[in-house]
């Protein structure tokens, strides 16, 4: 039966699930850039004034909990698809880590802005990765909106 909006009930299901699998994707590709594109470079970074010592096991940790924010968000898809009812303070919570990291690499990015042209790459790379990590949460909040009185969420 449509709801006001003329979207039916089943339509919802399917685009809020759509919106959870594509902030899972962008998760995992932050985390595939950061891991392949960012680390390598900032371990061989040669700016005076570098710390690769400590800037690489955050990246790392970066890295980790965007592998942890996509995997909840493509879990809770996966459930909600097989019919399992799931608490949503599991996506609002992956929403936010997601957002939180978005701006502690956009910190990063614009400490790399002085490191000279060397660096230009990774700090291109962080930039991208803020705007995907802000994109997933947006995605994810207004998945939790299109989703809020769906009977598949308690």
């Amino acid at each position: 039966m449509p709801d006001t909006m003329g979207v039916s009930a089943t339509g919802r299901e399917v685009s809020w699930r759509r919106m959870l699998r594509f902030g899972a994707l962008l998760s995992f590709g932050v985390a595939a850039v950061v891991a392949a594109g960012v680390i390598p470079r900032v371990k061989a970074d040669t700016f005076p004034f570098a710390t690769p010592d400590t800037a690489v096991p955050a990246f790392w940790g970066i890295v980790m909990a965007d592998v942890l924010v996509g995997t909840a968000l493509l879990s809770t898809a996966l459930m909600t698809r097989w019919g399992r009812r799931v608490r949503p303070v599991l996506i609002v919570a992956a929403g936010f880590v997601g957002l939180l990291l978005g701006l502690g690499m956009l910190d990063a990015a614009l400490a790399f802005t002085g490191h000279g042209p060397a660096m230009r790459g990774p700090m291109i790379a962080l930039f991208v990765c803020v705007g995907a990590e802000l994109a997933a949460g947006a995605t994810v909040v207004a998945a939790i909106i299109l989703r809020r009185r769906s009977p598949a969420v308690e």
